[in-house]
């Protein structure tokens, strides 16, 4: 499958040595398809895609989705404990 990409966004990590990549493309077909990517940083090669996960519309609405939702959500506050009774 050959895609042209539209737009692109990268998400620096905790680890230097990782990046994600989130890429709008466009199929040959016409059909929009969403990629992330998993890059690695190898030493003598530079940046390399370690893994592609590719969503249809669909998929990657379902994803907007959740994300939004768990972005609504409230953190909770620093756990209790509780003593257990008899204690």
């Amino acid at each position: 499958m050959r895609a042209t990409t539209k737009g692109q966004q990268k998400l620096e990590r905790e680890n230097p040595e990782d990046r994600i990549e989130v890429i709008v493309c466009t199929t040959n077909e016409g059909s929009a398809i969403l990629e992330l990517r998993s890059l690695r940083w190898g030493p003598g090669i530079g940046w390399y895609v370690h893994k592609t996960i590719r969503l249809d519309p669909a998929q990657a609405r379902t994803l907007a989705q959740a994300l939004y939702r768990h972005s609504r959500t409230k953190p909770s506050g620093p756990a209790k404990v509780i003593p257990f009774p008899g204690r």
